[in-house]
């Protein structure tokens, strides 16, 4: 009897996308399914529990234009630990751009994976605007993909697939700024009780690493100072301040480790 493993490969996958993608599928596929997050202590046991298994999911985000690196450990392990019996790998990933497309060389280092190793690879989910598509209108199209990759599974006629929102680039650039600058606002700023323009940022309250910084106006490419971090969407300037907090002096010394 088939047996389909999914292995959880993002780097959140307590609480990602990844997760939910990987429920959806489990509520499409008539084979029996059992989902495991990878972690840097279970790598073994997930080789070792793969030998009851025909089939192996891996459901992941694109990370730099690559696989992410929990994913891309556990496949070191499994090189060196392999199943007597392989099973088929296939692959449902997302990512942030609109552009499914960017997940191509992600989708291409797993083939390659199965080459190298004598794995046979199966099927392939390519979503974008992944990280977003689940709590929009367009949260249909991923479902009818997850069915199609799913089905194409079960019936071993391994395809590629791949769905997007559609929408027009400008589009969803705009509301993915405006997204991101109200989370930032929502989490992560809080504005000086003296009235000035100063914010200070934390991760959330009582929560270590809190680093305060500085937020400006400013054009895009504006020469920041020495104790610049960088350049927010539409050319917000950011800075950190010279004050002193739990998680040391910011900028850190570089010799700190921070």
């Amino acid at each position: 009897m088939e047996k389909l493993m999914i292995l959880n490969g993002s780097p959140r996958a307590p609480r990602s996308n990844s997760k939910e993608y990987a429920a959806i599928f489990t509520g499409a596929c008539s084979l029996p399914t059992e989902i495991f997050a990878i972690t840097p202590k279970n790598h073994l046991e997930l080789c070792s529990r793969m030998e009851g298994f025909s089939q192996l999911l891996l459901v992941f985000p694109l990370y730099a234009d690559g696989i992410p690196v929990p994913l891309l450990s556990f496949l070191k392990t499994l090189a060196a630990h392999p199943p007597k019996k392989k099973p088929v790998i296939s692959v449902l990933i997302n990512c942030g751009f609109i552009e499914w497309q960017q997940n191509r060389l992600a989708v291409e280092m797993v083939k390659l994976f199965c080459i190298q190793q004598g794995y046979v690879f199966g099927s392939a989910l390519m979503i974008g605007s992944g990280e977003a598509i689940l709590k929009t209108p367009f949260r249909f199209l991923a479902e009818r993909g997850i069915r199609k990759l799913a089905a194409s599974i079960q019936r071993h006629q391994y395809r590629t697939f791949h769905t997007t929102m559609p929408l027009p680039k400008k589009l969803f650039i705009r509301a993915s700024t405006n997204y991101w600058l109200a989370m930032g606002e929502k989490k992560w700023c809080f504005q000086g009780a003296d009235g000035n323009h100063e914010n200070r940022i934390a991760r959330k309250k009582g929560t270590v690493n809190a680093v305060p910084f500085v937020i400006l106006p400013a054009r895009p490419g504006t020469v920041l100072p020495a104790s610049a971090g960088g350049i927010f969407p539409e050319g917000l300037q950011f800075s950190a301040s010279s004050e002193t907090c739990d998680a040391g002096r910011w900028p850190p010394d570089p010799a700190s480790g921070q």
